[in-house]
């Protein structure tokens, strides 16, 4: 329970800092590794998106969209 509550915490400051500046895209990406965290895989892919959307070379984020995508059995990054 505890580190469902720290990783619930880490979300909402992921929203809060997203709410002040939503054209981040490590805000987003940290937002979808809490999200793939907690199981809500289909939100997490949003973010990771949304990251590569504003920032198309974040290694980062390519990584973690590829993982869980791998992970879901899908394929690409599109």
């Amino acid at each position: 329970h505890r580190d469902q509550n720290k990783l619930d915490e880490a979300l909402e400051q992921c929203d809060t800092a997203n709410r002040i500046d939503s054209g981040l895209a490590e805000g987003h990406n940290l937002r979808g590794m809490n999200l793939d965290e907690l199981g809500s895989t289909d939100e997490a892919v949003a973010s990771y998106r949304e990251a590569l959307r504003l920032e198309p070379n974040f290694e980062e984020a390519q990584d973690n969209l590829r993982e869980i995508e791998a992970e879901r059995g899908t394929e690409g990054l599109g």
